[in-house]
């Protein structure tokens, strides 16, 4: 297999796997926990989406990473 046939793949594995999580989020029921309408707020309500169709996707255990930036205090000059 060549390189370019080896991303080709691990590219339709992730749009495979991307429809799938989008199918099983859509059909689920709407979570009504209030997040906040920030960049932070708004991952957590994703990871709390996919958390809540774990069964329907078979995980059993999820790892998620969240990221809040801006805490460089330090001058570029």
């Amino acid at each position: 297999m060549t390189l370019i046939q080896a991303a080709g793949a691990a590219l339709k594995g992730a749009i495979d796997v991307a429809k799938l999580v989008d199918n099983a989020v859509n059909s689920s029921t709407a979570i009504t926990t209030a997040f906040p309408a920030t960049g932070l707020g708004n991952q957590l309500a994703e990871v709390a989406k996919i958390t809540q169709v774990r069964t329907a996707l078979g995980m059993k255990r999820q790892i998620f990473f969240c990221s809040l930036g801006g805490f460089d205090t330090h001058s570029a000059s």
